[in-house]
């Protein structure tokens, strides 16, 4: 009889158990994202306190659905737009899980969401830490070869290529020991391909931004015995050449922000690098920008307007770029952006997005059909020839 009472109470807790494995329900991920809203609503810098909360929740949540929560929480708060910084944090938080499993993280990352942040993180948080010497270094350099390049599989759109290979730049910079020599000469080996196509460039700009913008204690621990100060940042950059030197001097761009913040001092900024230098820096620096603004359209507006013309245009046309590029959600948000400008400005904002229309999305994609199909004519039309031009 006690062995009977003894299996009764066992038989009951097997079926308590599973009654309520099969009775709960996971909140959803709206109304988890709603917690975190109202978490951070008193917080004093809200996107700090987004950064901090979001990753938590992958305690028990997958990193695809961490993501999905960060654009619930976007759409409910417009004062959290950017969130690369996060991207990052995500995917270093599941490449830690196993970091031998780092390329399949790639492999998930979402697209055309948090700037491409995701990418980053998990290069990242695979070698932090690991500085690597002779064969080891040459072995991961293999690994690297095609890590950016579009599979059967895997296919990817320029933004995201381009992305790519700028995380490639940061990665160099941890695994050489901060050799930012060595580093761009990888980038050289690594972003030349033997069919013409270059993103050396690209790469260069990674590895410069790493001693310019470090994130975290472990980017500062990096650089801190390589980084100039403010009054040495030209001659440091003035030991690369060409190309390299543009890439070094544009992304020291942080230390000078305040001077950045007008359109006379972005102009004086870039007329230090030769003719193709400042093209670039002006285009990149603007591109930038917006984050500074924290995308607040009038801030931006009044911005732009310090610049004369043709770099006022460029100005509103690059803020629109922006947009479109840290979330292919914002179809109708740049749209309705570029149509609030006078004749000038709104041609080259609309101009702007048909030029990258193809680049930033994929062209089977529903925002690429949203986008050419809610531009107006005759961008709407020139939208669709870039499609079909493609095919």
């Amino acid at each position: 009889m006690k062995y009977i009472k003894i299996l009764g109470i066992i038989t009951f807790f097997i079926f308590l158990i599973y009654f309520m494995k099969i009775t709960y329900t996971r909140p959803s991920l709206s109304s988890i994202a709603n917690k975190v809203i109202k978490k951070c609503s008193l917080a004093e810098i809200k996107n700090v306190c987004y950064e901090t909360e979001i990753p938590k929740l992958m305690k028990f949540i997958s990193m695809e659905d961490a993501f999905s929560v960060t654009q619930i929480v976007q759409d409910q708060d417009s004062s959290f737009p950017y969130c690369h910084v996060l991207g990052h944090k995500l995917a270093s938080i599941e490449t830690a899980k196993n970091p031998e499993n780092w390329k399949s993280v790639v492999a998930r990352c979402p697209y055309g969401t948090c700037s491409n942040g995701c990418v980053h993180g998990a290069f990242q948080e695979k070698y932090r830490g690991d500085v690597l010497t002779g064969q080891t270094f040459n072995e991961a350099k293999k690994e690297f070869e095609n890590i950016c390049e579009s599979s059967p599989t895997y296919n990817l759109t320029g933004l995201a290529q381009g992305s790519c290979y700028h995380a490639l730049g940061h990665l160099l910079m941890y695994i050489t020991g901060a050799n930012i020599n060595k580093s761009v000469a990888t980038c050289d080996e690594l972003g030349k391909k033997k069919d013409g196509r270059d993103f050396s460039g690209l790469c260069y700009d990674g590895a410069f931004m790493q001693i310019f913008q470090p994130l975290d204690t472990d980017d500062k621990s990096l650089i801190k015995n390589i980084v100039p100060e403010k009054e040495n940042v030209y001659s440091f950059c003035s030991h690369f050449t060409g190309e390299k030197k543009n890439s070094c001097w544009t992304e020291s761009w942080p230390m000078f922000l305040d001077t950045l913040k007008t359109g006379q001092g972005l102009l004086s900024f870039c007329s230090k690098l030769n003719s193709r230098g400042k093209t670039e820096c002006i285009s990149d620096l603007l591109y930038i920008m917006p984050i500074q603004f924290r995308f607040n359209y009038e801030s931006i507006h009044k911005y732009c307007l310090t610049f004369t013309q043709p770099f006022q245009s460029q100005c509103f046309a690059m803020t629109a770029s922006r947009i479109l590029e840290i979330d292919s959600r914002n179809v109708k948000k740049t749209i309705d952006y570029c149509g609030t400008l006078d004749d000038e400005n709104r041609k080259a904002c609309f101009d702007k997005i048909v030029t990258d229309s193809s680049f930033d999305f994929d062209i089977k994609s529903p925002e690429f059909k949203e986008l050419c199909s809610s531009l107006p004519m005759p961008w709407s039309g020139q939208c669709i020839q870039n499609d079909n031009a493609k095919k």
